[in-house]
């Protein structure tokens, strides 16, 4: 047991030496605030930095002083908060697909299909089941006659 709590804190001390040697990931904030504006994850971001997710958690709570969790949805909400601004000018200016969707989003409009024709049918489920297996049989015999066309055509 002994051997095991020196073997851990000499690991420990080579970890922290490691670490206070190398300095820290220089992040490019104006990059990762850009794409957690346009609700990028952070994987993604990450990616785009070719760093690793867990360096971008570290570094955010590190240089911004709050959590990663935090720090997205700070930006993301600020890039959602844009989208709507952009949605609601749009639709100032006339342009109709803006209209109806924000109508349908915000109003709780709906389109209306009407059909039309004749309706004073009065028809079961009973009635229509039948109608399906009178049918399906009907497709079955012919598919036999046709069988036995083709087996006495060819003499069998």
């Amino acid at each position: 047991m002994a051997v095991k709590k020196v073997k851990k804190k000499q690991m420990a001390k080579r970890a922290k030496s490691i670490d206070s040697k190398t300095p820290p990931i220089k992040i490019n904030w104006t990059t990762v605030d850009a794409m957690m504006h346009i609700q990028c994850t952070g994987e993604e971001i990450a990616a785009v930095l070719q760093i690793d997710y867990d360096t971008l958690q570290r570094a955010v709570k590190r240089e911004k002083g709050i959590p990663f969790a935090d720090y997205i949805r700070q930006k993301s909400d600020g890039g959602k908060s844009s989208l709507r601004r952009l949605q609601w000018s749009k639709a100032k200016e006339g342009n109709p697909t803006m209209l109806i969707w924000l109508g349908k989003q915000v109003l709780g409009q709906k389109d209306h299909q009407e059909i039309t024709g004749n309706m004073n049918h009065n028809y079961t489920v009973t009635d229509l089941i039948k109608g399906t297996r009178t049918e399906q049989l009907a497709l079955e015999a012919a598919a036999r006659d046709v069988t036995q066309e083709e087996d006495e055509e060819n003499g069998k």
